[in-house]
């Protein structure tokens, strides 16, 4: 079985724009992205492909015109007045991660078809228009579905010929790069095949029809062979705006690294960045400022990408932009300024919460000035808890508890208050700032300031002389605790080096195409780095970081592969300390107790019994303390917990995460590998496994304040590591396909190997120590994870990259299966990413593996 072959492309209008009247939105109004197939292929006879509406109907968007001089900003005006935009190659599995387009429900997209259906009616008969269809021939038949043993037969017999031409140009190279069949193009290209011949509606080339949908690997195989990305249809378009167009930002990044101009002009005048402006994609945005795309830049109209952003809607596309320098008061042809868009447009409020986010005062767009330097703000929210503390907590000893309670309430909010207003701005102004900030380590140093003050002044001079062996173990465990807590606080958690030199990162691009592996999995959009095994990007550092295990509020820091040990020194020392400390508390307070006391207590326990009666009345604000230390052994308990299980089973808190989430594989990794590459069995394969588990563990995402608060207390990964812990139950097979299994986990050798490889690697006993960059064991093998490619063997084959060569890919021999084992893994996904990898299908790829060792013959 083989895929339905992609029709041929369709013209993309240009934009109308125009200063819309808002009103009241009604479902006509509603602005539309139709995913349509192209004429150029169903006049072919070739399978169309379905039809796909995303449907944009928000405030935002649903607008009514209210004057004759105004008119909506969309991309295609025609006879039936749909606003609508053809994307008629762009994959499914392609569709930008940072855009704003929300998805309709089944209903309403029912609805849009039939809507669509019925204003498409055609014009003669079917039969008729069949009749006026021209025959297929069976090259370009073969070509679109991937028939490599018939395209081998037709040319060697010479019953068809590569420089075979349709009357409307188009060429078999168009169909099998449009259809990504990657050993056709190769085939036909050894066979003569015209690499820039131009046909369809367009006049576009192969390359042009591969950047329409996105196909990275048939676009690095055009261009190797000869292929000129600088060559433009119809419309202006060369092979950069169609890359944009097709919201593959890997396939934008590659073209960018051949040096092409990062700017080139349409017929509108309008730049690739306009472009990605207008749809919303963030990502593709990222990349063109990368490389220089100019935000000034107007097209024939007066607009400047930020115009196209402000019409999309979309905030961090905006954002973008005006980090970019883009200037926020230019005017279009007609006189309308980004603010008069957004009020045009009913993006107003978008407009002014990127505004803020910019750190730019929402209502004159002016910049926001910083009372502070970054670091000195950061100081006042680490030291602000310590002061917050000592309050609370002499008043809570000092007055009633009527009045201690309003007052430590009042004057926290108002510390905060002053925090947000004057303080914060200098650090950060998105919407979750406050993770940016030092101030969860503050509360866990703070708190325990207090408690070693109370100690030394009050609890040591009394205990000592009772109990020195206790108090010595106290006083060396909570010395370790401080050591470690400041050790992962600034020991550098294994940031990857970024690749500076252009040359550098093409090389390495190009080595990921070649191995199959150029996807968010193996190379990281932000960084340009390629992402060893079980890295990650972290947001908050804006680094790849080696072994990524989480982002720690506590710690304020990454925990990677240089700093994981000792974090779990931190963590282990901080659940034996606070029991020491309370029992030692306790010791104290009973010893300070008198008779009187005792007795009183006897009578009068309370609800919290005797022990703590008689501290309440030797030392009030030493038990409110205690209880506050307490509290904190709590999620301290739950961290530790979490830790010691991971650490057994060999997972990462990001793996474990992912496979509650996701599945080992993660999201949507833009991958436009075709199914006739070399590695593309196993790849498919390993997708197909993940999409299987993606489905079973799916879940919503709850960013509640409840949530988050959760997360920073650790008790969502508790309650699912112990749901993990507890045995499977052979009865439930749903619950046990979301259950954590060491099969899944390639990295899983079991727990005594796993605890070796982590707590001693490379035989350093040295707890407290960190190994250099990313030295690390694996199997009793020492292995770098700056440079960890694919996991080695079980049986101890090598890993595929222990060392690297000039272009930053690993070429050490691999280990049998180390390939399909690196598959699970992938490098982790984001916790903001959503969605899973999809494939044709188990049986399809059986079915193909005949046809690809002949493909591998004859290439």
């Amino acid at each position: 079985m083989t895929s339905s072959p992609i029709p041929a492309p369709t013209g993309r209008q240009e934009p109308e724009h125009g200063l819309l009247d808002v009103s009241e939105p009604s479902p006509s109004d509603s602005l539309e992205l139709e995913l349509k197939p192209g004429i150029a292929n169903a006049s072919r006879g070739a399978p169309s492909l379905a039809v796909e509406t995303i449907s944009i109907n928000t405030n935002a968007h649903s607008i009514r015109t209210g004057d004759e001089s105004f008119t909506d900003y969309t991309l295609i005006d025609d006879a039936s007045s749909r606003r609508s935009v053809q994307h008629s190659t762009v994959s499914s599995d392609l569709k930008t991660q940072g855009s704003t387009k929300s998805q309709t429900s089944p209903k309403h997209h029912q609805l849009q078809q039939q809507h669509h259906q019925a204003q498409a009616q055609p014009t003669s008969p079917p039969q008729q228009q069949q009749q006026q269809q021209p025959e297929i021939s069976p090259l370009v038949s073969a070509s679109q579905l991937g028939d490599f043993r018939k395209v081998n037969q037709l040319i060697t017999s010479g019953e068809a010929s590569a420089l075979e031409t349709a009357p409307d140009g188009v060429t078999p190279l168009h169909w099998a790069a449009i259809n990504n069949r990657l050993n056709i193009c190769r085939y036909l290209l050894d066979h003569g095949a015209q690499i820039d011949a131009k046909g369809g509606d367009l006049q576009g080339t192969p390359l042009h029809w591969a950047c329409r949908a996105g196909l990275v690997y048939i676009v690095q195989l055009l261009i190797s062979r000869g292929a000129d990305p600088l060559r433009t249809d119809t419309q202006g378009f060369n092979a950069l705006h169609l890359a944009v167009h097709s919201s593959n930002v890997l396939l934008v990044i590659y073209l960018l690294h051949l040096d092409m101009p990062v700017d080139p002009l349409d017929t509108g005048d309008r730049t690739p960045l306009h472009w990605a402006a207008y749809q919303g994609d963030a990502l593709t945005v990222d990349a063109l400022l990368k490389k220089g795309a100019d935000v000034r830049i107007s097209d024939s109209r007066g607009f400047t990408a930020l115009h196209w952003a402000i019409v999309r809607g979309s905030k961090p596309t905006i954002k973008k932009i005006i980090e970019a320098g883009s200037d926020l008061f230019a005017k279009s042809n007609d006189g309308k300024t980004p603010l008069v868009m957004a009020q045009g447009m009913n993006t107003l409020n978008v407009w002014k919460a990127a505004l803020k986010e910019t750190g730019r005062d929402p209502e004159t767009a002016m910049p926001i000035v910083k009372l502070l330097q970054p670091k000195h703000a950061k100081l006042a929210f680490f030291f602000a808890p310590y002061i917050i503390l000592f309050i609370a907590l002499n008043l809570w000893a000092s007055l009633a508890i009527y009045w201690s309670i309003p007052l430590s309430i009042v004057i926290t909010l108002a510390i905060f208050k002053l925090l947000g207003k004057f303080v914060l701005p200098s650090i950060s102004t998105e919407p979750h700032a406050l993770m940016q900030t030092p101030i969860f380590a503050g509360l866990f140093s703070g708190s325990a300031f207090w408690v070693v003050i109370h100690y030394i002044f009050d609890v040591m001079p009394v205990t000592f002389t009772y109990y020195v062996f206790r108090n010595l173990l106290f006083i060396v465990t909570f010395s370790l605790v401080i050591y470690s807590f400041f050790e992962s606080m600034f020991r550098d958690p294994g940031f990857i080096p970024p690749i500076s030199n252009p040359a550098e990162q093409r090389a390495m691009i190009d080595g990921l195409i070649e191995r199959g592996e150029y996807d968010t999995k193996h190379f990281c959009i932000s960084t340009y780095v390629r992402k060893p095994l079980r890295s990650r990007y972290d947001r908050f550092t804006k680094h790849v970081v080696a072994k990524f295990d989480h982002y720690c509020p506590w710690t304020y820091n990454v925990i990677g592969v240089r700093n994981h040990r000792i974090f779990v020194v931190f963590v282990i020392t901080l659940t034996i300390g606070i029991p020491m400390y309370l029992s030692l508390y306790f010791k104290y307070t009973g010893i300070l107790s008198s008779s009187t006391v005792i007795d009183y207590c006897k009578e009068n326990p309370g609800i919290l019994g005797s022990t703590f009666c008689r501290s309440f009345q030797v030392d009030y604000y030493g038990t409110l303390l205690a209880i506050w230390t307490t509290f904190n052994g709590v999620w301290v308990f739950f961290l530790a917990f979490v830790q010691i299980v991971q650490v057994a089973r060999g997972v990462t808190t990001n793996e474990a995460s992912n496979l509650h989430k996701y599945g080992f594989m993660g999201a949507d990794d833009f991958s436009s590998l075709p199914l006739d590459h070399s590695t593309a069995i196993n790849t498919a394969l390993a997708n197909s496994a993940a999409a299987v588990q993606a489905q079973a563990r799916m879940r919503n995402n709850n960013n509640s304040r409840f949530s988050t608060c959760l997360k920073l207390l650790g008790i969502d990964q508790f309650l699912a590591t112990a749901r993990d812990a507890v045995p499977l139950s052979s009865g439930n097979g749903r619950n046990s396909s979301t259950r954590y299994s060491s099969n899944n986990n390639p990295a899983d050798l079991g727990c005594f190997r796993n605890c070796a490889d982590f707590w001693f690697p490379r035989g350093s006993f040295n707890v407290l120590r960190a190994l250099p960059d990313g030295a690390a064991s694996f199997a009793g093998n020492p292995v770098d994870y700056y440079r960890m490619w694919d996991f080695p063997t079980r049986n101890g084959g090598a890993s595929n990259g222990a060392s690297g060569n000039g272009n930053g890919l690993g070429n050490g021999a691999p280990g049998s299966g180390s390939r399909a084992n690196s598959l699970l893994l992938g490098g982790g996904a984001s916790g903001d990413a959503g969605g899973a990898n999809h494939d044709d299908g188990r049986d399809d790829l059986g079915k193909k593996r005949n046809d690809d060792e002949l493909v591998a013959q004859q290439v």
